[in-house]
């Protein structure tokens, strides 16, 4: 009965997935052509939104690349409280 039951929750989803993916395609479309006016309206391109973007990546990134030995202490001791943590130890 339970396998019955599992059998036609999965083919409800698979026959449902078609219109999902219909309404989160048309949802990303929207979000889209928003974002375009909001780039035109401001008077940006997409070329500059890249640029910001990559901008901030460098800067998010600049901690490991920084030669700094404050910075590569504060990195060291970042990455070892995370290895603590993960394994459900303390500091």
């Amino acid at each position: 009965m339970l396998d019955r039951h599992l059998s036609w929750i999965a083919e409800s989803l698979r026959v449902d997935l078609g219109r999902w993916i219909a309404r989160r395609y048309k949802l990303l479309q929207d979000k889209e052509k928003v974002a375009h006016r909001l780039l035109h309206v401001n008077g940006h391109t997409f070329e500059h939104l890249r640029e910001q973007w990559d901008l901030q990546q460098d800067a998010q990134m600049s901690v490991r690349k920084s030669t700094h030995p404050a910075d590569r202490i504060r990195l060291s001791q970042l990455t070892s409280a995370f290895l603590h943590h993960r394994d459900g130890r303390t500091c």
